[in-house]
């Protein structure tokens, strides 16, 4: 006890000591619910702060999908007892299994002694949580081009949110081309783009080089030459096809970067091409051409000049391509029956000999299968086994392998066992992306939607890119597990460039072809949005606008004279005198280029003169005329010019009906389908043996002389570089008089899937030379020759005849609208309308002469009647030994469809040197002059085997 004195001494108790009565323990501590799986939660605990004075011996774990712990019978939905050793286990954890992916469950733990379980339980925190994985992507990713520099990306919200909810998606893009760089992310280009470089230690460079693909060289190339000379050198090749040149400095010298538009290989995989090579030395061939000419004297000059080559961006390099083949397991044994194809999915059964087309299709059907590309070869001509290759454009990455079901396949020979294989050709790349100064992402928050079609869709619009370059873009969603997003998708398609409006078509113009036809031509817009034009949208109408008048007046405080000049839109007329009548103002004004017919009146008065200008034909509104009055005379002269009236735009609806507007002609014009012909023949009916064709570096089988047309077309598409052509034969009989025609066949091939304009297909006769002539060796009879010429370029035409519908009474307008695949341009009015009139027709073509026997010259020309002209009658094919023309004519008449002519003069004096020209004739007159020339030797031959072929 103690006072304010002190304590006193202490007394122990009775008994001196005392322990707790043992109890339940309390709690478990520190207890922790987190998601372990999509079907299963952990928690984690430590030791109660008190056991009760008992060892621990287990936990009770208990979980239910409600607070109360009452969901089944009123009791918990699951529990768990933990035994525990002596030594304890802080921490604990256990795992609870079983559960359902998003739903919330609520955990508790009770402590337990041999006095039994604590009397509250410990609560987790969170108190709940939902089993759950990072939420899957969204199913699929749109990509489209919204401007020149932007590009929009739109996704449905993800089909799987992990268990949670998803709160907001990242959007990457990233750059996929650096050709100049030397970049290892050019993945999924869909052309090859291969580079010259020129260089030299100063800038001291010149002189030329010369460059060769695929078996046939350029001629020499200047060191300095522009894109567009290379771009013709190498288009003159008939192994290139259409390349896109650029060209830029570099160092001390340049790089051309050329693109090649038509043209791919099967080298390392489907889409490969071969190199080019170049060479200094002229008298290299074509297989000595290297990829660096460095340390080689020739053609070049400079400081250590050289020329080097590089291939940076490869045709479908990144994409999974699969080879699936048919074969029989020994020699001689012939392929037959049908397979069929599993990918997540079986297809229908396909003939051993399935095209490309078809089997691409049939894979196609499968939604997993996404977009894909497939070729096809021959593997064997003896077996007719094939190989196919499938390229998978949408489906990115390592794409696991299509299964082959071959058991309905089976050999000829019955001892044979027929074999389908599939092989991973070249496995598929995703890119490694966040390293090129282009990159970007953004995260966007779930809840910012737009409604499409009643479907939520998140849309972005990714800004701010350069032009033309192809960016990879990719989703990924986030819901928190794992504090990191989901796996992410990659849109579709899987590259994709800003692409803006194309310009406008340029020089729209018009012509009359008849008094019931105009002619419509234009040249393709100079700024093309960032992609290749694809089609062009052809108007014509009669329903004019309102004509352009402008006021032009000279001035004066005194009496005038002199003259003065007027211009309009660049071009100036001569000097007109100020006391001229309308009818010199009106004729001067229309020698200019810029207009074509106008109406013009005069007034005046005291020092004042006056001229009122009707624009007939210019259409629309005019820029105002500009008049020169420096060479007039008087006081205070002053010129001005008003517009009086504001021409307007033709109405283009002369073809509405009801409501809707349309002109009163229009028409597509798409891309046309290149075609090329095939001709083989002899001076003799003895043509025998067979030849090979050449198509981007691929080999045919044998092409035996008489193919139909069926075999022709299975034989080409044999090729892995062709799978679609049209072919139609045609035999040709040997005719030994003039015009000469030889015996033979024709093939007219049409490339019905490919696009451009095409490489030439090349042959050869075993003799180890291919070309676009080839003679002799497999190819047997007297003088055999096989050879191939292009009938019709791959391309768009830039010009149109319209129907011969029109009325010569009326003026008609035309406008052209150009499409680059996304985008229409604003339509291009032609500057001037029209009257249809009749037209003189047009100049033959291909005139040739040459002397037949010693009295004899036979002479050979072409007519192609274009739809819209009118309508020849006749061809005046004259001679004589001066330029007079005075001696002789004979007429040759003209037969409706047919292109190609001859005639025979007769009675000519060997002694003499002749002249000759062909002039075409119709109700309106003749045409200009087409003066023959004489034939080569090589063109003799060669017209020889063409004549009767319809070339």
């Amino acid at each position: 006890a103690c006072n304010m004195l002190g304590c006193s001494p202490p007394r122990d108790s009775v008994p001196n000591k005392l322990a707790p009565l043992k109890q339940k323990p309390s709690a478990p501590t520190n207890i922790i619910l987190s998601v372990h799986s999509d079907q299963s939660l952990s928690v984690t605990f430590s030791d109660p702060i008190s056991n009760g004075g008992d060892a621990i011996t287990k936990y009770k774990i208990e979980w239910d999908t409600n607070a109360l712990f009452t969901s089944k019978n009123s009791s918990s939905l699951g529990a768990y007892s933990k035994i525990v050793s002596s030594q304890g286990c802080n921490p604990c954890n256990h795992v609870i299994y079983a559960l359902v992916k998003g739903t919330h469950y609520f955990v508790r733990i009770y402590a337990y002694n041999a006095f039994g379980y604590s009397h509250f339980a410990g609560i987790p925190s969170p108190n709940s949580e939902s089993p759950k994985t990072r939420a899957s992507p969204p199913s699929h990713i749109t990509v489209v081009p919204e401007s020149r520099e932007s590009i929009s990306v739109s996704f449905p919200p993800t089909d799987d949110n992990g268990g949670g909810e998803v709160t907001k998606y990242k959007i990457e893009w990233e750059w996929m081309g650096n050709p100049t760089g030397k970049s290892t992310a050019n993945l999924y280009a869909s052309h090859t783009i291969q580079t010259i470089t020129s260089n030299s230690d100063e800038y001291d460079i010149s002189g030329s080089f010369r460059v060769s693909y695929d078996g046939f060289a350029t001629k020499l190339i200047g060191a300095q030459c522009t894109s567009n000379d290379m771009k013709k050198a190498l288009e003159e090749l008939p192994s290139v096809g259409t390349v896109s040149v650029s060209r830029k400095e570099e160092m001390n010298g340049y790089i051309w970067l050329l693109t090649f538009l038509s043209n791919f290989g099967d080298e390392d995989w489907y889409g490969d091409m071969k190199s080019i090579g170049a060479s200094v030395i002229v008298t290299d061939s074509p297989e000595d051409f290297v990829l660096d000419t460095s340390g080689i004297q020739g053609t070049l000059s400079g400081t250590n000049a050289a020329i080097s080559i590089d291939v940076p961006v490869r045709r479908w390099r990144g994409h999974e391509q699969q080879t699936i083949s048919t074969q029989c397991s020994s020699d001689g044994g012939k392929i037959q029956g049908t397979f069929q194809l599993s990918f997540k999915g079986v297809t229908a059964n396909l003939g051993h000999d399935v095209s490309a087309t078809i089997m691409k299709d049939e894979l196609e059907r499968n939604a997993y299968t996404g977009k894909v590309f497939v070729s096809r070869r021959l593997l064997s001509e003896i077996e007719q086994s094939y190989e196919w290759t499938i390229i998978f454009i949408e489906s990115l990455g390592n794409v696991p392998l299509i299964v082959i079901l071959s058991e309905h396949l089976s050999c000829f020979d019955g001892n044979s066992i027929s074999t389908g294989r599939v092989v991973e050709r070249i496995s598929g790349i995703v890119p490694d992306i966040g390293n090129s100064p282009f990159y970007g992402e953004v995260e966007i928050d779930a809840k910012c939607t737009s409604k499409d079609l009643e479907q939520e869709t998140m849309t972005y619009l990714i800004g701010g890119l350069p032009a033309g370059a192809e960016f990879y873009v990719r989703v990924a969603a986030w819901n928190g597990v794992g504090y990191t997003y989901g796996p992410s998708q990659h849109s579709t398609p899987a590259v994709i460039s800003a692409v803006g409006q194309p310009d406008p078509p340029t020089a729209v113009s018009t012509s009359s072809l008849t008094n019931s036809s105009i002619f419509i031509s234009w040249t393709e817009p100079l700024n093309q949005g960032g992609a290749d034009i694809e089609m062009y949208k052809v108007e014509w109408d009669a329903h004019a606008g309102m004509n352009e008048i402008q006021t032009m007046s000279l001035s004066a405080s005194s009496p005038l004279y002199g003259t003065f000049t007027i211009s309009f839109k660049s071009f100036t007329t001569e000097p007109i005198s100020l006391t001229a009548d309308a009818r010199v103002v009106e004729m001067a004004m229309e020698s200019l280029q810029s207009i074509s017919d106008v109406d013009v009146s005069r007034s005046n008065s005291e020092n004042n003169y006056t001229w009122l200008i009707t624009f007939i034909d210019n259409v629309g509104d005019q820029p105002l005329i500009e008049i020169d009055s420096s060479y007039i005379r008087g006081s205070s002269v002053s010129s001005t010019v008003i517009e009086t009236t504001v021409g307007t735009d033709p109405l283009f609806d002369q073809g509405s009906v009801g409501m809707q507007t349309v002109p009163l002609g229009s028409t597509m014009i798409s891309r046309s389908k290149e075609i090329q012909m095939i001709s083989v023949s002899s001076s003799a009916n003895d043509l025998s043996g067979y030849f090979r064709v050449h198509f981007m570096g691929q080999t045919s089988a044998k092409i035996y002389y008489d193919y139909d047309a069926a075999a022709m077309k299975n034989t080409l598409e044999g090729l892995s570089t062709i799978w679609g052509v049209d072919v139609v034969s045609k035999d040709c009989n040997q005719i030994t008089s003039f015009p000469f025609s030889s015996d033979g066949r024709k093939w007219e091939i049409t490339f019905r899937s490919h696009i451009g304009n095409l490489p030439s297909i090349v042959v050869d006769t075993g003799n180890g030379i291919s070309g676009l002539i080839a003679t002799g060796g497999t190819l047997e009879g007297s003088n055999p020759v096989v050879q191939v010429e292009t009938l019709s370029h791959g391309s768009i035409e830039v010009n149109f005849s319209t129907p011969n519908t029109l009325k010569k009474e009326s003026m008609y307008f035309a406008r052209v609208t150009a499409f680059n695949g996304f985008k229409w341009s604003k339509p291009e009015l032609s500057s001037f309308g029209i009257f249809p009139t009749s037209q003189i027709p047009r100049t033959p073509t291909d005139v040739f002469f040459r002397p037949v026997s010693n009295s004899e010259i036979g002479v050979s020309w072409s007519y192609h009647h274009k739809n819209g002209d009118d309508s020849i009658t006749k061809f005046s094919v004259q001679w004589d030994t001066d330029t007079l023309f005075d001696h002789k004519m004979s007429l040759v008449p003209y037969v409706e469809g047919s292109s190609a002519y001859s005639f025979l003069i007769p009675a000519l004096d060997a002694s003499k040197s002749y002249l000759v020209r062909v002039i075409a004739y119709n109700n309106k007159g003749y045409s200009q002059v087409a003066n023959a020339t004489p034939m080569s030797s090589n063109l003799v031959r060669s017209l020889l085997l063409q004549e009767n072929l319809g070339a």
